[in-house]
């Protein structure tokens, strides 16, 4: 939306973007959202870097990891082991019925 200026510290151009969750400022490397009720057209430099310095202390206190969102994804989510099925009691078998050999007939010559 709108470039508010080189980020003090780091030399990189701060930037205005319009997210999924509304507005954000944004240096290419840390992302901080603006908060709500605050114009972005009226955002400073300093305004600027003080979000995005407490958005890089939050992350360094949960030990560098950002929130994931939940969602199964493209892969889907990993599938629970199903619990094991009751063993039946054991059916006795039918016994195959065994065909008789027809008689053999001794030829009486």
């Amino acid at each position: 939306l709108k470039e508010v200026g080189k980020h003090p510290v780091s030399e990189l151009m701060m930037v205005i973007k319009s997210g999924r969750y509304g507005p954000y400022v944004t240096d290419g490397t840390i992302n901080a959202s603006l908060p709500k009720g605050m114009d972005p057209e009226s955002l400073t430099i300093p305004d600027a870097v003080n979000l995005l310095e407490a958005r890089a202390a939050k992350i360094l206190a949960d030990g560098g990891v950002t929130k994931k969102r939940g969602g199964r994804g493209a892969r889907g989510a990993a599938k629970a082991p199903k619990a094991a099925k009751e063993e039946k009691a054991a059916k006795p078998k039918k016994k195959a019925a065994k065909k008789k050999a027809a008689p053999e007939t001794a030829d009486a010559e």
